[in-house]
């Protein structure tokens, strides 16, 4: 049985790609412990201001137990990765320079194919 992939690999895969990418500078944000902890707090704002009607049962089925394999156990399940981009354009057409990330969790074999959950957001001179 091969071993079980872990979040540790994970990030410093990501960590090659944003040097790869010229944005070495934002890897210092990205550890296991922040990644784990933004996981956590998503998972507790969806449990307090609650879920779209009809996706219930997906999050609580599917995106729960994935959330807490990777935040609580320091899993990595085939079929997560984590998604950089460098620009953010808003509703005005302001483009903003900067870091999102976030993990991309793709189940085509439930209602809804996939979710993207944010983990980090850093963009020069946007106001939020």
């Amino acid at each position: 049985m091969p071993a079980q992939a872990t979040l540790q690999p994970a990030i410093e895969a990501l960590h090659q790609q944003l040097a790869q990418d010229g944005k070495a500078q934002f890897q210092a944000l990205i550890t296991e412990q922040m990644v784990r902890e933004a996981i956590r707090t998503a998972r507790m704002s969806y449990v307090r201001y609650g879920l779209a009607v009809g996706s219930e049962a997906y999050v609580h089925k599917t995106l729960f137990p994935l959330f807490d394999r990777i935040a609580e156990d320091g899993q990595w399940p085939s079929g997560v990765e984590f998604s950089p981009f460098y620009e953010l354009t808003d509703e005005h057409g302001t483009t903003y320079k900067g870091l999102g990330l976030s993990l991309e969790i793709s189940t085509p074999d439930e209602p809804y194919r996939g979710f993207s959950l944010p983990i980090l957001d850093v963009w020069y001179g946007r106001w939020v």
